[in-house]
């Protein structure tokens, strides 16, 4: 049962999230009437008055000549007033506006008849291109007063079918043509020759990717990324939005603040086949619901859709997909895929997508993919991809990717990525920067900066690093060339310019030992092996660090740890020898630096388990056994003398 289960649930999981994925272009739609101008009108008459107040809109007023009177004057003086309040103050309540793609009807308002007084009668029509006369299909009219939208047929053919009478406004859309507005009062039923005008592109239109750009966050897109698609050019709602109502959409907006729909699925519901026309103040979709816009609170039982923009709450059993700015709170079952800017809260059982650029905070049980700018935190339970600059938290069990620079944090339980590091890292496994890291990587193995490291990388196996100008530690370093940086751990190497030396030295018990310098100056890794009287051996292991006093002349300090052995009987312990080393070099040739100095010295052993418990201190100034077992410490100065071969 769980096996049918899984195979049935996680296909579907997976092919919901492919159709989700945006290719084409985003719209935008602008309120006219919230718009807020400053204008003074004196006895003015109300034709000259709308126009005025219509171009510092940037709109056309559409209304009937019987509707308002020619003679009519207007007076009013206001500063930064909202369009509708002006209308309101100049016509009175009796008269509503209505805005409808670049238009604003003028209508009187609604009045309330009792149901034996409704009648019905029916506008038909042919819709045609004024130039060639030719039938044009899919046009959109739009009854603004009834709230009615039906489209042309393939013959250019529509029938429109009111329950009032009255005078009634048609707006007539289609994209690429002007829009047209009739005011009919059949008392009868009417038909109609509309013809429409072919619109005149405007440069911006011409050039569609900066048409595109114009309409999004300045900083979205990074450099040669495609432009991203409308949600209309989605191939999940390509399936699940009827074309006539995308038609319907994309040819004539409806905007009518705080309205309200409730829908079983995109086309059947309160709006109907105009649904994706209208911007919601609460929305509540059975299944799915397509719309305009939001502006408060929207359920769905499976998925949400909006064209444009959602301020406010959002709930999707599924998903939600938002063509436009997201401010608020999202919430998706599977996944939430905006195309616009999100600033607020997100969060999904699988994952979010967004386009544009985050400012807030996103929770995902899979990841988390952003293409423009993040700005924000992003948590998710599998990986974190940013295809722009991180300028935030990016926190994911496996994966952190960030395309360009990563300026606060990325901690992941396995892998982080970035083009440019400078912040922090922080990663189970591996941090990788492909340019330079100029801030703090930490790994549980491996650091990896392949043009330079000017920041701090701590690793517990591994760092590399081309160029350094900044800090290393780790078991093994790898630099291709150091600057100005101290790497530090069990064993470095560097390909150029590294401080190497062999050397040749005996001390007080040891009287040959070879050893092996390699690092920096600041910083080198000893390696030293050494003989003595008796078959006595040491196997040595330290570091070290060497100040220039003058050209010929330096100052160096070692500290070594090592074993001691004997090859009597085998080759058998003894005991462990430490060393404090200051010496003084002295460049004798171009290859040849004689180095002498004194030594602290401390040996510890075990007195039962060695052929000389006495120990191999020639004299001693501290020396105590331990009552508590056969342990034995002993401390004296001794003294170094050698040659430096490089």
């Amino acid at each position: 049962m769980k096996k049918k289960i899984y195979t049935s649930v996680i296909p579907a999981v997976c092919l919901l999230f492919l159709f989700c994925i945006p290719f084409g272009k985003v719209a935008a739609q602008t309120d006219f009437l919230s718009r807020r101008i400053s204008i003074r009108l004196d006895q003015i008459p109300v034709g000259e008055a709308l126009g005025q107040i219509g171009r510092l809109g940037g709109f056309s007023f559409s209304y009937d000549a019987s509707l308002i009177s020619d003679s009519k004057k207007i007076s009013c003086q206001v500063t930064r007033t909202k369009i509708s309040d002006i209308v309101k103050m100049a016509l009175g309540e009796r008269i509503i506006p209505r805005q409808v793609g670049n238009h604003v009807i003028l209508m009187n308002a609604p009045v309330i008849r009792e149901k034996k007084q409704k009648s019905t009668y029916t506008v038909r029509g042919r819709v045609t291109d004024a130039q060639s006369g030719r039938l044009l299909p899919h046009a959109t009219l739009y009854a603004a007063q009834n709230d009615i939208a039906v489209s042309s047929d393939t013959a250019g053919i529509f029938t429109i079918k009111f329950s009032t009478r009255g005078i009634t406004g048609i707006t007539c859309s289609r994209s690429e043509y002007k829009d047209t507005v009739l005011f009919i009062d059949p008392a009868k039923d009417t038909t109609l020759q509309i013809a429409l005008e072919k619109s005149i592109p405007t440069v911006e239109k011409l050039s569609s990717r900066k048409a595109v750009l114009s309409t999004r966050s300045p900083d979205t897109l990074s450099p040669g990324q495609p432009v991203i698609a409308g949600v209309e050019e989605m191939a999940f709602v390509k399936f699940l939005v009827p074309r006539k109502s995308v038609r319907t959409a994309q040819n004539v907006q409806i905007y009518r603040k705080g309205s309200a729909q409730i829908s079983f699925v995109p086309g059947a519901g309160t709006h109907g086949m105009a649904s994706g026309s209208y911007s919601n103040g609460f929305s509540f979709n059975v299944l799915a619901g397509y719309a305009r816009e939001l502006n408060g609170v929207e359920v769905g039982g499976l998925v949400n859709i909006e064209r444009m923009d959602v301020r406010g709450f959002q709930l999707g059993g599924l998903a939600n997909l938002t063509g436009g700015q997201t401010s608020g709170f999202q919430v998706g079952g599977l996944c939430n895929v905006n195309l616009g800017p999100v600033k607020g809260f997100q969060l999904t059982g699988i994952v979010n997508w967004l386009s544009d650029t985050l400012k807030g905070f996103r929770l995902a049980g899979l990841g988390n993919i952003t293409l423009g700018k993040m700005r924000g935190m992003d948590l998710a339970g599998l990986f974190n991809l940013a295809f722009h600059h991180v300028n935030g938290w990016q926190v994911a069990g496996i994966l952190n990717a960030g395309m360009y620079e990563v300026n606060q944090a990325q901690i992941s339980g396995l892998v982080n990525y970035g083009r440019e590091n400078w912040g922090f890292q922080m990663a189970g496994l591996l941090n990788l920067t492909i340019k330079e890291n100029r801030g703090v990587q930490i790994a549980g193995l491996i650091n990896v900066a392949p043009q330079a490291n000017r920041g701090v990388q701590i690793g517990g196996l591994l760092n590399y690093s081309r160029i350094l100008n900044g800090f290393q530690l780790a078991l093994f370093n790898v630099v291709g060339q150091v600057e100005s940086g101290v790497p530090v751990g069990f064993l470095t190497v560097i390909r150029h310019g590294g401080f190497y030396r062999m050397e040749v030295s005996a001390d007080e018990v040891f009287y040959i030992n070879a050893a092996l310098r390699a690092g920096t100056r600041q910083f080198y890794n000893i390696f030293k092996a050494g003989a003595g009287e008796g078959g006595m051996v040491n196997f040595t292991y330290g570091f070290g660090t060497l100040i220039g006093l003058g050209k010929r002349v330096g100052m160096g300090t070692d500290l070594t740890c090592g074993v001691v052995m004997s090859t009597r009987t085998g080759l058998r312990y003894h005991g462990m020898q430490a060393r404090l080393i200051p010496t003084v070099d002295i460049r004798l040739a171009r290859k040849w630096t004689l180095f002498a100095g004194p030594a602290l010295n401390l040996y510890w052993f075990n007195t039962g388990n060695t052929i000389m418990p006495d120990g191999i201190a020639p004299y001693t100034f501290y020396d105590h056994t331990f009552t508590t077992g056969p342990h034995r410490i002993q401390l004296w100065v001794g003294g170094t003398l050698g040659v430096k071969i490089f």
